[in-house]
């Protein structure tokens, strides 16, 4: 659950590798 928020403040700095993983 605590990857969502990590997904979340990713995505806002443009960082879609971590999603990816």
């Amino acid at each position: 659950i605590q990857t969502s928020t990590i997904d979340m403040k990713d995505e806002s700095k443009g960082r879609h590798v971590q999603k990816a993983k």
